[in-house]
């Protein structure tokens, strides 16, 4: 098994000409603090309002979300290529918390699948898969299995409650360049 990219390594220590060269596809660029799985285990379920701050639990009864809890610890920068990776689902480019999606998001709210992108020669479209906490562009919530929504490079989407930025390979050296200036 070949090693995977790091693009966040490749894109700090490579000319923006070099990187986009080398990397002419869209990214997902945000900092975060994953609530990682530690065991194999459903996705943890909360309401569809990011940032939320109840979920209900198995019983029905309403459960405080421990988001302070999920938020401890330095956030890392994330940055993840919009392309594909896996044999899989050949048509889409799948985003979820197992290894067997293109893009990995190691975190408990996070579906197995939970979302997919699209990419054609005009336009990248975005689609939830039926996650349990939804994807949202913007303040938008996408409808779980319904029709994909067109996306613009430097608009935010959101996986549950992880925030990116939909850039593509310049404008997203740019911004990694101006956080990692500090």
């Amino acid at each position: 098994m070949t090693k995977p990219i790091d693009y966040l390594d490749r894109a700090l220590t490579s000319a923006r000409r070099e990187f986009v060269t080398a990397c002419p596809f869209y990214f997902l660029l945000g900092k975060q603090v994953l609530d990682k799985p530690r065991t194999p285990r459903k996705t943890d379920v909360f309401e569809a309002v990011p940032p939320a701050d109840v979920k209900e639990d198995t019983t029905g009864a309403t459960k405080v979300v421990d988001f302070d809890r999920i938020k401890h610890g330095a956030p890392e920068t994330l940055m993840l290529a919009v392309r594909k990776v896996q044999s899989a689902f050949p048509s889409m480019i799948t985003v979820g918390r197992t290894a067997n999606n293109d893009l990995v998001i190691s975190d408990i709210n996070i579906s197995r699948f939970h979302a997919f992108f699209r990419v054609h020669a005009d336009r990248v479209e975005v689609a939830d898969a039926g996650s349990a906490n939804g994807t949202f562009v913007g303040d938008k919530q996408l409808p779980p299995k319904g029709a994909a929504q067109i996306l613009i490079p430097g608009e935010k989407v959101l996986f549950a409650h992880l925030e990116f930025t939909f850039l593509d390979a310049g404008a997203c050296w740019d911004q990694l360049q101006a956080l990692h200036q500090d």
